[in-house]
């Protein structure tokens, strides 16, 4: 079941998407760009718009992060 996490601005929304392994995925535009697994931050490697950048860097803060694919990042979202 998904669970909404944050969605303190437009067109951005964290959800739980597993929470016994606790996966986050951040949503900017509907479209999922980056993903927390167990505290660990991975980004998408595409670029997108100045204001998605910012829930990017919002989403992740200070904590260290890996940059992956688009496309790991949407395969992972639709295999849990």
């Amino acid at each position: 079941m998904l669970k909404m996490i944050d969605n303190s601005q437009a067109n951005y929304a964290s959800l739980l998407v597993n929470e016994e392994s606790n996966v986050i995925v951040l949503f900017s535009y509907n479209t999922p760009v980056a993903m927390s697994v167990v505290g660990v931050h991975f980004v998408t490697d595409k670029r997108y718009s100045a204001t998605t950048n910012r829930h990017i860097k919002k989403f992740v803060g200070n904590n260290e992060f890996t940059v992956t694919t688009q496309t790991a990042i949407e395969s992972w979202l639709h295999s849990s």
